[in-house]
């Protein structure tokens, strides 16, 4: 019955209604923070930009490589992929598909957490290391977003081979992985679980300590700087509460109706994966509104395509007017 009110078709319609303008709008955004971003933000160039990186190959694989559809029978879970991945018709791969979904949408979380520990290290602890040496800045992020989130998907991946079984024949796409929902699975999505709680934690810790250092501060510092601030923080609160009211939630949510064996899983899963998504293209819509440079970028881009939309429309209204005298 929860299938019926939320069918496969209305989910893949409704995935690349929301994920194609995230990919135009992204990519206005890549391009805005790459070559507009103003010298006193500078520092925080790689942070955005990773994060709509992460963004973008979390939603290619989500909406264009590989849709994912999940159900459950029995105790076995099955991921059916469907997109670009059905000419490949291998379920290797499908399981580098999962790999890098799951590195991805944790990636999203651990770049806003990276963001976030940046923001706290160069306004409380200007002259550390890690706030002047961009080396150690480098290491500190690498070993982050790197080594964290590999080991843990490793492992999450890892379970699922360990536990994997045939597919079932009734199946409509031609890529599927189905696996067994053992202890090692819970123990997995528990871990998942403890990484993405933990980084909430901390940056909501870093964002009051920030505030209480920024308002200490502002007895001295001069309007614009004020503005920078104020600005830089509504950012970076709002991409903290993109993921994990959009992200974080409906994540436990899916995952408590895994282990419940709920019989709605499957429309609770897909509501996961179009709110994955949707959290994208906020997130870009987000970030061209937020920091001033890009919304004047893009105001400046709208306003000349206008004037040459209304220059080309009186060049035709004024040549068939000739025509006609």
């Amino acid at each position: 019955m929860a299938d019926d009110l939320f069918s496969l078709e209305i989910y893949h319609i409704l995935l690349l209604i929301t994920g194609i303008p995230f990919f135009v709008i992204s990519l206005f955004d890549s391009y805005a923070i790459l070559f507009h971003t103003p010298s006193n933000l500078k520092l925080y160039k790689p942070y955005f930009l990773n994060l709509i990186t992460w963004y973008q190959v979390a939603l290619f694989c989500l909406v264009i490589f590989g849709r994912i559809d999940l159900t459950l029978d029995n105790g076995t879970l099955c991921a059916s992929l469907y997109g670009l991945i059905e000419v490949t018709k291998s379920t290797t791969a499908a399981y580098i598909e999962l790999f890098f979904v799951a590195q991805s949408l944790l990636n999203v979380i651990l770049a806003v957490f990276v963001l976030f520990f940046f923001r706290y290290c160069h306004v409380c602890h200007p002259h550390s290391v890690y706030s002047t040496d961009t080396f150690w800045q480098k290491m500190v992020n690498g070993g982050i977003t790197v080594v964290l989130a590999n080991a843990t998907v490793g492992i999450f991946m890892a379970s699922i081979l360990i536990n994997a079984t045939e597919p079932n024949l009734l199946f409509l796409s031609n890529v599927n992985i189905c696996f067994k929902i053992t202890t090692l699975v819970y123990i997995c999505f528990s871990m998942l679980f403890s990484c993405v709680g933990g980084t909430t934690i901390m940056c909501i810790l870093f964002t009051l300590r920030v505030l209480y250092m920024i308002e200490k501060q502002s007895i001295q510092a001069c309007q614009r700087t004020k503005d920078l601030q104020r600005m830089l923080t509504i950012t970076l609160l709002v991409s903290a509460a993109i993921p994990f009211v959009l992200g974080s939630i409906p994540v436990s949510l899916a995952i408590y109706v895994v282990a419940v064996q709920s019989p709605y899983t499957t429309s609770v899963f897909r509501l996961t994966v179009l709110s994955c998504v949707l959290q994208g293209l906020l997130q870009s819509i987000a970030t061209v509104l937020l920091v001033k440079p890009y919304r004047r970028l893009l105001c400046r881009w709208i306003k000349n395509r206008s004037f040459k939309a209304t220059t080309s429309a009186t060049v035709f209204v004024t040549s068939n007017h000739t025509r006609i005298m």
